[in-house]
This record gives C-alpha cells, structure tokens and sequence, in this order.
C-alpha cells in the first residue's frame, strides 16, 4: 500500500508532458539523483555578500511553491539564487530557457538545495539573456515547471 500511495504523490505532484525539449547546452558534466548535487562549478553561500547586478528576476509559482531572486552578475560568468525556496521533487535541475515549456535550455545541474543562497557558474559561450531569459526549477522526470523567474535588464 505504501509504493501504491508514494507512486501516486509522485505522479500528482508532476504532471507529464508530451513535448520533449532540447537541451541547447549543458554545464553539468555528471549525472546524478541527488538534488542536493553539490560540485566544483557551483557553491552553496550563506552569506550572498556584494554582486553587480545585470539581470535579475524573483521567482513564482508554476506546479509548485517556489521563491527567491535569480541575479545573474555582469561580467556574466554566475547565476546567484538568493533566498531561494522550493519544494522538492524527482531529479530537479536549474534551467535557463526561452520559454517556460523548456523547449530550448542550457541546464545549470541539478538544484544545490531547496532552501537558501546558491551560485551556478555560467558556460561561456554569450548567453544571450534577451532570448534566454527565463530561469526554470524543471522536474527532469515529468517535464513540469515548478517555478520560474523572468530575468530583467538591471
């Protein structure tokens, strides 16, 4: 009874898409099941510190609660989760996309944690975030958007 109810909390908590997005480009070089995926690329921070600011945007619901400020710095090389919260779910990454379906993304890896301040590193290949301007928590396994925010010009 009990992997009948856990199958079920699973399967309600992540609807399934049809769609297939395209991964444009990744920076996570491993594979791993553990949303509390902690490498060399990026850093959980307690303490945010100072940052120059070139895009910014706050978080907001899509399928589940998820909050914080995306910021990302201007020489473009970090994205900085700030009093990020969200809640957890199978295999959840950090994505840039162009929409919120996902359909064109540069995965950041998957989430570092659910709650607190978090640095990704960035590829260096000139993002454009005029086009890529969407920073997505996606649940990998069922295709859902969990929460999003929508980067600005600073």
């Amino acid at each position: 009874k009990f992997f009948l109810l856990a199958a079920l909390v699973i399967t309600l908590s992540c609807s399934t898409s049809d769609d297939s997005p395209t991964q444009v480009n990744s920076n996570n070089n491993s594979s791993s099941n553990n949303n509390n995926n902690n490498n060399n690329n990026n850093n959980n921070t307690n303490d945010p510190g100072t940052f120059d600011v070139a895009y910014q945007g706050s978080f907001v619901n899509a399928a589940h609660n998820t909050s914080g400020v995306a910021k990302i710095n201007t020489d473009n090389t970090i994205l900085r989760l700030e009093n990020f919260n969200s809640e957890n779910g199978p295999v959840l990454e950090l994505y840039l996309t162009t929409d919120l379906t996902a359909q064109n993304y540069i995965s950041l890896g998957e989430l570092q944690g659910l709650d607190g301040n978090f640095d990704y590193t960035l590829p260096n290949n000139g993002i454009d975030f005029s086009n890529y301007k969407y920073v997505i928590v996606w649940c990998v396994e069922f295709s859902v958007n969990f929460g999003y925010a929508e980067l600005q010009a600073n």
